[in-house]
């Protein structure tokens, strides 16, 4: 990128200023240039902007050169699978001669075939800790958690993310909350109570038991 010089930079703050309406900057009573409250904010936006402009140039970079022809997508055992679909189809409305390969994983199978390459995304539960990865929060729902009432996490007041990140083997069964309303349809038709045994777990990562 070629560096402005300082009159450039001031040429460039006036005109966007007249342009949009918005002052940046304001000259004190002792001709200093002080930031104003948009001023001091365009900072961090600004970066963020050009941030966002390297994700889209570097895919339309690759599209140019048919160099995407095949997309590994995962989605994690937990995630809403209409949200899932969802994202194929945008994926396909932009390459819509990509041939999209769905894998269904855990999430910590997910993150490691991320990082080695062997997916190029995926849609999975948080929480996500790896430094290689760009982990982006795109929805918050309720998880609903069915257990034996012998279960160990039965006897927990309140359940976190990490209690579901263990084998399938040790949480019987999750699901979203619009999976959850069906079923306590069913169970309802079916007469069987719901008392103990459900576990709501909340956005902020903890449980109520139902």
């Amino acid at each position: 990128m070629p560096r402005l010089s300082a009159p450039n930079l001031t040429a460039q703050a006036k005109e966007f200023q007249k342009y949009f309406n918005i002052r940046l900057y304001e000259k004190t009573p002792d001709n200093r240039i002080k930031l104003t409250k948009a001023g001091i904010a365009v900072g961090p936006m600004a970066r963020r902007l050009l941030e966002a402009r390297d994700e889209v140039i570097a895919p339309l970079i690759a599209i140019e050169r048919d160099e995407i022809r095949t997309l590994r997508f995962g989605c994690g055992t937990l995630v809403d699978e209409k949200l899932f679909r969802t994202a194929c189809e945008m994926h396909k409305q932009f390459l819509p001669n990509c041939t999209i390969r769905p894998e269904h994983a855990d999430t910590v199978q997910l993150v490691n075939e991320i990082a080695s390459g062997k997916i190029d995304g995926a849609l999975a539960t948080l929480p996500v800790d790896h430094p290689q990865l760009c982990v982006k929060e795109l929805r918050r729902d309720r998880l609903i958690v069915c257990l034996r009432a012998d279960h160990p996490l039965a006897r927990k007041a309140a359940l976190r993310p990490a209690d579901l990140g263990q084998s399938r083997s040790s949480v019987p069964s999750a699901w979203t909350s619009g999976a959850h309303t069906r079923l306590i349809e069913l169970l309802g038709e079916s007469g069987v109570s719901l008392e103990g045994i459900f576990q709501c777990l909340s956005p902020n990562g903890t449980a109520e038991t139902r």
